[in-house]
């Protein structure tokens, strides 16, 4: 979520194209090199205050593509996400899941109803409501990336800390501009949107650091 007041915006398709392209290229060097910060965060800047229909345009122009650039997008919102909130805990949290982390063969279906979850571990699913309540932290689950930013402005946490792929986090973190979001970016073995699986200790770690366990 930006800070500074009159951000030019990318206002239709292809001034958020060129701004991307501006971004992704100045995060990379910031990423190798560790200097231009600014650099990167001014045109992140306007890709966040981008006109709506301008990021939908481009997210579906652009589904499942430029997967690199959007996880140098993912980083880098993550980055300042980090810098933001280094020395102080967020006041509220949410834990956003997508319903691909679900196997697709379980008949308990959680996407309206995460009480349905038997924990059995044969999923993802499990072990995140398990550090979820550790943290104390409310969780949705979210289809496709349709739902989450309507449950973020719903529950209007501090920091919403999304589980995802590239693709759907950098459409997330975009359509819910006006919240801090905090990607960790899931791996699809089985393809886009069926069987997604994260990293307990990605997950964990994401969580010791912005909610640590109390003393």
């Amino acid at each position: 979520m930006s800070e500074t007041a009159e951000i030019p915006t990318a206002r239709d398709e292809r001034a958020f194209a060129d701004t991307f392209g501006e971004f992704a290229a100045a995060a990379d060097a910031y990423r190798r090199t560790g200097e231009g910060l600014e650099a990167a965060r001014a045109p992140f800047e306007r890709l966040m205050g981008a006109d709506a229909m301008a990021v939908e345009r481009f997210c579906l122009g652009n589904e499942r593509g430029l997967l690199e650039q959007k996880w140098l997008f993912v980083w880098f919102n993550n980055h300042l996400v980090e810098g933001h909130f280094r020395g102080r805990r967020p006041r509220s949290g949410l834990i956003l899941l997508p319903f691909c982390l679900q196997q697709t063969s379980c008949p308990h279906r959680i996407v309206w109803e995460l009480s349905n979850c038997k924990r059995c571990g044969k999923c993802a699913v499990g072990p995140t409501l398990d550090l979820a309540e550790r943290a104390g932290l409310p969780v949705k689950v979210a289809v496709r990336g349709v739902f989450g930013p309507e449950f973020i402005r719903e529950v209007r946490p501090d920091l919403t800390i999304a589980v995802a792929c590239e693709d759907e986090l950098f459409k997330g973190i975009l359509r819910a501009a006006e919240f801090r979001c905090y990607g960790v970016i899931g791996e699809q073995p089985e393809g886009y949107c069926r069987n997604t699986t994260v990293a307990a200790d990605a997950l964990a770690a994401a969580l010791d650091l912005f909610f640590p366990p109390g003393p």
